[in-house]
This record gives structure tokens, sequence and C-alpha cells, in this order.
């Protein structure tokens, strides 16, 4: 029997093209990140969510900035309730101080952990449990946000021929001496040159 593959989806922007990007962007087909292997849906969306940050810094555009925050504050969110229930999982059964230390000096949950008093202890693990449902309920609504953020640019419908006609102006403006496409042209590259264009309007026109 074959070893599966181990999945390997690309995330640097550096690296994907603009072909590829417009194909996540508008068509929402993340399959085209995919190295190798057999990711689920939530592996490809969360790989997208990592190329559109970046993306997102590299354009300096001012809009995406709620973006980012936003998909930042869930990846820490998220993060912090792994470890909560990691922690509370492990110290129902028997104590650790790694854990009460990741509560105490990671998470912020400053509280006795006597171990010694048996129902003190249980007390302060049932306010840790109560206190990470702040957590969960601002992690629920930093992706609806997030949901409201994609439904409103899929409202847009950004299509390839406005990705077209923006690489047509490229050509028109930078003085290149070859064609700059969506296939040889990463995001990075890309993002650096509408922000040049920007910068000096200009000191780009032939």
């Amino acid at each position: 029997m074959k070893a599966s593959k181990q999945i390997q989806i690309e995330t640097d922007c550096s690296v994907i093209t603009m072909r590829q990007f417009i194909e996540c962007f508008v068509n929402h087909n993340y399959t085209v990140l995919v190295k190798s292997g057999k990711p689920t849906s939530e592996e490809l969306l969360k790989a997208w969510d990592k190329v559109w940050i970046e993306y997102c810094e590299a354009s300096g555009q001012s809009r995406y900035k709620y973006v980012v925050s936003l998909l930042e504050s869930i990846s820490v969110n998220e993060w912090r309730l792994v470890l909560v229930d990691m922690c509370l999982f492990i110290l129902v059964r028997q104590y650790s101080k790694e854990c009460i230390d990741i509560l105490r000096e990671k998470l912020g949950y400053n509280y006795a952990f006597d171990y010694t008093d048996k129902n003190a202890f249980a007390y302060d693990l049932k306010k840790v449990r109560s206190a990470s449902k702040s957590v969960l309920i601002t992690l629920q609504m930093d992706k609806q946000n997030l949901e409201k953020v994609r439904d409103q640019n899929a409202g847009k419908k950004t299509t390839k021929k406005d990705f077209d006609k923006i690489f047509f102006q490229l050509n028109s403006i930078l003085k290149h001496g070859y064609k700059v496409t969506p296939d040889n042209t990463t995001v990075n590259e890309y993002c650096t040159m509408l922000n040049s264009i920007k910068e000096k309007p200009n000191g780009y026109r032939k």
C-alpha cells in the first residue's frame, strides 16, 4: 500500500503567480495552490487566508487592513481556545505544572490553581472555562464579520477581465522590455508595480 503524499500548499506570494491568485480570487478555486497531497476544503481556505493577508500587506491598501486584523484575531483566538481545551483536558485528570504555566503565562489566567485543595482547584478550572467563552464569542463574531467581507467582495463580482484591464494598463505604463502577464508575474511583483505607479504616477510613462 502506497503512503499518501504529504500535503503541501503554496502560500508564498513571492512564488504564487497572478494566474493562480486570480483563479483563487475570482473562481474560489484554491486547488491551484496545492503542490502535493489532497488537502481538505478547510485547509485550502486557511492557506488562501494566508495568501490574502500577504497580498493585503503588500498592496498597502487601507481598506484591506480590517480584513488582515480579522484574520490575525481569528488565528490568535483559535490558538488560545486550543490551548485552553488541551490544558483543561489534562488538568481534570491529573496535575500538570506545564499546563498551569501555559494558563498563567501565555493565556493570562492568574488563578491559584492549588491542587492540594481539590474543590478550589476544580473551581479555578471552571473559571477558566467560563472566561474562555468570551474568547469563543469574539472568535465567532470575527468569523461572521469576515464572512460579511467575503460576501461583499463576491458581490462586487471581480472578473478575470478586470485583471486583464489592469495588466493592459501596466504594460502601457511600465517601461519593460517584455510583456507583463499573469503567468510571468508573482503576486508580490504585481503589488510592487501597482504601488510604484501610485507613488510615481508620471515617472513610469513613456
